[in-house]
């Protein structure tokens, strides 16, 4: 038995080892994809409190675990990828211990849990932040069904209750975790000799039902500050106006990528390029169909006799049914959708390795097979790896692999953008609408390009193009009214900064709420303007310069103290602003009290030297406040 322990441990250490050393150089590697969003700019992770808050999708068991590396590592992006690879570890160790408990072999448990820890695919569930989603919910789904098997053989319902916790854990990292007890099922099929008994599966429907429940509430699912005027890096989903049935026969071709990958993980890309299909008979979808059924066939043939490769095969097709577009909304391939499915691949291919093993005759082939796949796939992760470096990297490989990638133009115009590169940002701006003429955001960000650009009225254009394909877009409007606003129309501004906040979404923007209050003091409204400016502080206190353009609109309404505290409450240590000096001078002159004022308007002088003109000005008024200062006599009795 203890030898029997050490080997098990022998193995568990190799195994983290390995997976350390193929995914040691992600810890390089910064933001990208969807980190801006789901961690970067998403309030969930930087308050505990609101992780809590009411939402659409519950995945609190991620969001726990980005809470806790933000407060241990701040935005540092190697904290969030070292428990990345961490997690990584954890669930190979825990495909380890899966596999043993069905097979009760270790070897061919260790060279099932080899192949997962260094499989190439896992790559974007690893490398990317946001997508540890992927990791949790394999590694809680592969502890809970480890205590579900050990429930077999428990004399109480411990287990079951450990088994039940797992799998709640797991639908809290993301929902296709629902398919869990399916699975459950699925193993007393095929290893169970007894009928399954089904009150063994009603604690977990239990927390299935509830966990429905909550998810069917309907409200936001993060809490972002949304930049009023900002580019959107992003993927997608189904592009196109594609039909249902279009959409189906489109995820055929998508099923056979996803074998293919899974053999031969060669070339990866975040972004594969599919036509919209109409015809079973186009580019060889017959050959999809007919692979998609040589599966399953292969699966009822092997299920007497070759259990584990029938085991394996169902598990890949069930866990692939959730990502597949029966309710489309997915995308057609994507490379992490295979974390959880490519363990019944990894089954299915160390099992009959570990066949290969046991047997004289085949034993030096299949050691020699073995050493090959794990040598090409831990230099491919390798190398994969450094594609998620930046989100430059990323989509400019992307571009390499696919140049139909409408999402790689459209991210590495975003960088250019980022960069300063105005030109550049608008030729992969255009280049990503000659693909894809019906992507929204695509005329956002060119939108935005030629804003920067100068080029107003075809900025005007653009964002009206983004609004017309998607008339919900908030941030659309924003970035519309903003121009507008540029081009000195403050009354289209404010109709569009109206509708972004009012009707969607962008109440809580204290950017946007600014810049309607600036509209309106540009066409006088200064109770309006007032207002706004109010709205923008109770949302962000710390926006200095809301602050000193609402003390100088409190002292239009000749309210001085009440302008006199924005502005001191405007003064900025940090910038120590010339103007907010000056403003609060004038306020204290407008109350007669010239001590105060003369320092404010020293002060305005101190932060502005090289400004000659300014600075005569100002000591011109100083000289003027001090004379009447004099002139002020004390009373006497």
């Amino acid at each position: 038995m203890r030898t029997n322990n050490r080997t098990h441990l022998l193995f568990i250490l190799i195994i983290v080892v390995l997976t350390i050393i193929v995914y040691a150089n992600t810890l390089k590697n910064g933001f990208v994809y969807d980190d801006a969003w789901e961690i970067v700019n998403n309030n969930w992770v930087k308050n505990f409190q609101e992780i809590f808050s009411s939402c659409h999708r519950y995945r609190l068991t991620e969001i726990f675990t980005l809470f806790t590396d933000y407060k241990i590592w701040g935005l540092n992006p190697f904290g969030f990828h070292l428990t990345n690879l961490l997690l990584h570890s954890l669930t190979s160790v825990a495909v380890f211990l899966l596999a043993y408990s069905i097979l009760h072999k270790k070897w061919a448990s260790f060279i099932i849990a080899t192949l997962f820890a260094v499989h190439p695919i896992h790559t974007e569930a690893v490398s990317i932040i946001s997508h540890r989603q992927e990791i949790l919910v394999m590694l809680f789904i592969a502890l809970g069904l480890i205590f579900f098997i050990k429930q077999k053989t428990s004399n109480n319902y411990f287990p079951l209750a450990i088994s039940c916790l797992f799998f709640a854990l797991a639908l809290g990292a993301k929902e296709v975790a629902f398919i869990f007890p399916f699975l459950l099922l699925l193993y007393d099929l095929y290893f169970e000799n007894k009928k399954p008994k089904i009150k063994y599966y009603i604690p977990y429907l239990a927390v299935l039902g509830l966990f429905l429940i909550l998810f069917s509430i309907p409200s936001p699912r993060w809490n972002f500050k949304i930049s009023g005027f900002d580019t959107v890096s992003f993927g997608h989903a189904l592009s196109g106006n594609r039909t249902y049935a279009s959409i189906l026969l489109t995820q055929l071709k998508g099923f056979t990528r996803y074998v293919k990958l899974l053999f031969f993980p060669h070339p990866l890309s975040i972004d594969y390029y599919f036509p919209t299909y109409t015809s079973i008979f186009q580019d060889r979808l017959i050959l999809s169909l007919l692979l998609l059924l040589f599966v399953v066939f292969l699966a009822v043939i092997t299920y007497r006799r070759y259990k584990v490769i029938s085991f394996g095969i169902a598990w890949f097709l069930i866990n692939l049914l959730p990502v597949s577009n029966i309710l489309p909304k997915t995308y057609f391939v994507a490379e992490r959708y295979l974390y959880i499915p490519s363990f019944g691949f990894c089954l299915l291919l160390g099992w009959i390795l570990a066949e290969g093993l046991s047997k004289k005759k085949t034993k030096i082939i299949s050691a020699i097979i073995f050493g090959l796949i794990i040598t090409f796939y831990s230099i491919k992760t390798v190398q994969r790896n450094f594609d998620f470096r930046s989100e430059y990297t990323l989509w400019s490989e992307t571009l390499k692999r696919n140049p139909k990638s409408v999402h790689g133009y459209n991210n590495v115009g975003v960088g250019f953008l980022e960069k300063g590169d105005v030109k550049e940002a608008i030729k992969n701006f255009e280049s990503a609408i000659e693909l894809a003429p019906t992507f929204t955001k695509t005329y956002y960000n060119l939108g935005i390009a030629l804003y920067e650009a100068g080029d107003y009225v075809k900025a005007v254009e653009n964002l009206k193009t983004s609004i017309s394909l998607d008339p919900k877009s908030g941030e659309s409007y924003a970035a519309l009214g903003t121009v507008y606003q540029k081009m000195g129309q403050s009354f289209l501004a404010i109709s569009n900064f109206r509708t972004a906040i009012q009707d969607y979404g962008l109440k809580q923007d204290a950017s946007l709420h600014y810049s309607l209050g600036i509209a309106y003091r540009d066409v006088g409204r200064v109770d309006d303007a007032i207002g706004e400016f109010r709205k923008a502080i109770s949302l962000n206190p710390k926006l200095s310069e809301v602050h000193n353009d609402l003390g100088i609109e409190y002292g239009k309404k000749g309210l001085y103290d009440e302008a006199i505290r924005e502005f001191e409450i405007a003064v900025n240590p940090i910038i120590n602003s010339p103007q907010i000096y000056y403003n609060l001078g004038f306020a204290y002159t407008k109350k007669g009290e010239y001590n105060k004022a003369v320092q404010s308007f020293q002060n305005s002088i101190k932060y502005c030297s090289k400004d000659t003109i300014y600075i005569n000005n100002v000591q011109r008024i100083i000289k003027d406040l001090q004379k009447k200062n004099a002139q002020i006599k004390p009373s006497t009795p």
